[in-house]
């Protein structure tokens, strides 16, 4: 389950996921993105749902592939998805696929949620390890300077810069060297330019069970 707060300055900053996760319930007719989940990256327009099937904790959506009569259900309080007229790029993203991204998305939030209105250093070294170990686990090949960018979008003071860099490279290496896990040099690529990373006995698995990569 994805952390589901958001900070005022990722609004701003018109962070896809900040957004997403304070745009709950789209109308019938709108075409969304979604952000996380199978469909991580595709775009289906919202439906009518058969009256069988209606309820008040989803909608139904219908992907380009799907034949007429299939439709996909979807939880606001759930899933990650956008308005595609509301879906833009920042600069400021790290260098990584959709869902790797959403992952790190993450792991700074708990980071943010876990320092609310506390200076102290030893609250930040304790909050960033949300953050590290997320990168760690998913063997994501990032330094301090990739993640600055994220958490200067959502808020977090520049005079905070050199120390939480500091942190995280620190916590991030002290990991690695510990209990293996390096990173995975492929998972590097421009911002979003693939849904998900995957080898390539994993892209051929998947197609062959979605029907896309």
């Amino acid at each position: 389950m994805f952390e589901t707060r958001f900070p005022k300055e990722g609004l701003i900053s018109r962070c896809p996921f900040c957004l997403a996760a304070s745009n709950r319930w789209p109308t019938v007719g709108t075409t969304i993105i979604f952000l996380t989940g199978l469909d991580i990256g595709h775009a289906g327009k919202v439906v009518v749902d058969r009256p069988e099937n209606r309820r008040g904790d989803r909608f139904a959506v219908r992907m380009p592939n799907d034949r007429n009569i299939v439709t996909r259900s979807v939880m606001p309080f759930h899933d990650l998805y956008l308005d595609v007229n509301e879906f833009s790029l920042p600069t400021w993203m790290p260098p990584l696929s959709i869902e790797d991204t959403a992952h790190v998305h993450d792991g700074m939030l708990r980071y943010l949620v876990g320092t609310a209105a506390s200076r102290s250093r030893r609250v930040h070294k304790e909050a960033i390890q949300s953050l590290i170990a997320t990168c760690w686990w998913r063997r994501l090949p990032l330094d301090g300077n990739d993640i600055w960018p994220m958490l200067a979008a959502h808020g977090v003071r520049e005079s905070a810069r050199s120390l939480l860099i500091q942190y995280f490279e620190f916590g991030l290496d002290l990991l690695r060297n510990l209990n293996g896990r390096r990173a995975i040099k492929r998972k590097r690529m421009p911002a979003f330019s693939e849904n998900i990373y995957l080898s390539k006995a994993q892209r051929e698995l998947r197609y062959k069970i979605l029907g896309h990569d």
